[in-house]
């Protein structure tokens, strides 16, 4: 499966799911973005939360040093999906297949 990130706008050809973050404690400020997968391919079931993991999924914790209020941020995938999702904030992952999010370098 093709996944994306996108920040702004859904891009053509794929289906996706907002990821809404409020950036800081009692704000009303939001920032969004999509994670998306290609429209040919069934949905994978994804859900996002600003608000710890959903008891019921499989949910990574998705965490930016430079954002500490951003703390409870979970993207999560059905149990019994055959996707393993992995965070990282330094980079790809030894023997992972990674999808960038976000702006910087590579």
């Amino acid at each position: 499966m093709t996944f994306k990130w996108s920040s702004g706008e859904k891009p053509s050809g794929y289906n996706c799911i907002e990821l809404i973050e409020t950036l800081a404690p009692g704000s009303n400020k939001e920032k969004e973005s999509f994670f998306c997968w290609n429209s040919e391919k069934a949905t994978p079931g994804l859900k996002w939360s600003f608000a710890g993991p959903f008891d019921d999924m499989k949910c990574t914790k998705i965490f930016r040093q430079a954002e500490k209020s951003l703390k409870e941020n979970y993207l999560c995938l059905p149990n019994d999906s055959p996707y393993n999702l992995a965070w990282s904030t330094t980079g790809p992952l030894e023997k992972k297949r990674m999808h960038r999010m976000g702006g910087g370098r590579r």
